[in-house]
């Protein structure tokens, strides 16, 4: 974090200067926004990789080169395997490459060095069980590109068990859970009385306050029949931020939409694929990439997530580049894209919904316990 008096960046491995953007216009930035594409604003107790708040436009006094990343290099290039002992700081490092965009390969380079690292600090068994399930949270999915509640629900978890927790914040951080909970089971029990048949059973002045609702959600699934169903009806409700300018700009089929698109077709196909084919169902992308190059099933599945995995830099560099769509509207494609990875993190969970029952429980149906 950058301090006001010495003008530095703080990280886990070391402190860096940071210069004036005007002093070479062709920095890249790492990362750009305080709301989206990264939410490390609400995590600062748990990560500490290089991070650059803005408020949605480019601040040029906080523009940060990522070669400051040559910090942690050798003459050759690579990065230095004496950081490989801050087992915390690589965790970071890690996080911090799923918010990378096109052509910022040093954070692909982090990504390839943290990851086995990770994966081996697991295996040896040798750090504490708090630590290694943060790691094994991360390893799975993101935070980044994870649901955030979802991912506030495993952190406090892993928090508690800090070897010292600042209680009084863990408190009011699992009373806003639960608050939050609370209203959200509040809201689907409402939800289910969501049909036109429903409306005899509400008070005169709600029905036509009903009708109008749900003839709008119909209008707006009728124009959006060839976009992203799932965003047009995320945008009902949204009330400023989503009128007919922001329908007609999903129905164009903007980049990011397109990216969010492909994320869940092919996501779909990693791991559904041997299902529909045993059901006589259609060719996936697995089918059609092994047929086309002459590889494995495993080979296909890996290239096929690495394109997911450009199609989320082209998530995160629009929505880190000035724009006129709302950053609510924005948002919302994201969060999609999130819903996306955890539906099909192990399973289909679209079509297998069971695959995701403990997470439902935990948002849901189980409170956080508070201390006595």
């Amino acid at each position: 974090m950058r301090t006001p008096e010495t003008g530095q960046v703080t990280v886990d491995f070391a402190t860096v200067n940071y210069q004036n953007r005007n002093q070479n216009h062709n920095w890249p930035v790492l990362i750009r926004n305080n709301q989206l594409p990264v939410r490390f604003d609400s995590i600062l107790s748990r990560t500490r990789t290089i991070i650059v708040f803005e408020t949605g436009t480019r601040v040029p006094e906080t523009w940060l080169p990522l070669y400051v990343f040559n910090k942690f290099k050798d003459k050759d290039g690579n990065f230095q395997k004496a950081i490989s002992n801050d087992v915390k700081g690589i965790l970071s490092l890690y996080e911090a490459s799923s918010v990378s965009v096109h052509g910022e390969d040093i954070l692909d380079e982090a990504l390839t060095f943290t990851k086995p690292i990770l994966e081996s600090s697991l295996a040896m068994q040798s750090i504490p069980h708090h630590l290694a399930q943060h790691i094994r949270n991360a390893l799975i999915l993101s935070f980044h590109k994870g649901v955030p509640r979802v991912e506030a629900r495993q952190y406090i978890s892993v928090y508690e068990e800090d070897e010292s927790p600042n209680q009084p914040l863990l408190e009011f951080a699992k009373l806003d859970f639960n608050r939050v909970q609370l209203l959200h089971r509040q809201e689907l029990g409402e939800l289910v009385r969501c049909n036109i048949s429903a409306i005899d059973q509400l008070p005169y002045y709600m029905k036509d306050l009903y009708k109008t609702f749900l003839d709008l959600f119909e209008e707006t699934r009728s124009i959006c029949t060839m976009v992203q169903p799932q965003a047009a009806a995320c945008f009902v409700g949204m009330g400023k931020f989503a009128g007919i300018k922001e329908y007609e700009w999903l129905k164009a089929n903007p980049r990011i939409a397109n990216a969010v698109k492909i994320i869940g077709r092919l996501l779909n196909d990693t791991v559904s694929h041997e299902d529909e084919q045993k059901r006589g169902g259609r060719a996936s992308s697995v089918e059609c990439y092994k047929k086309e190059y002459g590889v494995t099933e495993e080979m296909a599945v890996e290239e096929i997530l690495e394109f997911c995995r450009n199609a989320w830099k082209d998530i995160n560099e629009e929505c880190m580049r000035q724009s006129s769509t709302p950053r609510p509207i924005l948002e919302c494609l994201v969060n999609i894209a999130r819903i996306t990875e955890v539906a099909y993190t192990f399973d289909d969970g679209y079509t297998n919904p069971s695959s995701l029952k403990d997470k439902v429980i935990s948002l849901f149906l189980e409170p956080l316990a508070l201390s006595k």
